[in-house]
């Protein structure tokens, strides 16, 4: 049973910027990797779930600069 998916996302999506330190983590504490990101969100791969609605931040860290975002899955 083949049938479309309708692709539902507003904003354009990008890589992320092509840096060889780049770590992203899901906090509490789930180090993710960080497939693509947009005006209005990020898609990221983590190892384990992440439960639907959650709360939690985003931590991206490029050698010395760090960005946390909170957000919501």
């Amino acid at each position: 049973m083949d049938s479309k998916v309708a692709d539902r996302r507003v904003d354009a999506r990008f890589d992320p910027p092509a840096v060889p330190d780049l770590q992203a983590t899901v906090r509490p504490g789930c180090a993710v990797v960080l497939v693509d990101v947009s005006r209005g969100g990020a898609l990221v791969q983590a190892p384990r779930p992440l439960r639907p609605g959650a709360k939690v931040h985003l931590q991206v860290v490029a050698g010395s600069q760090r960005l946390a975002i909170p957000a919501q899955v």
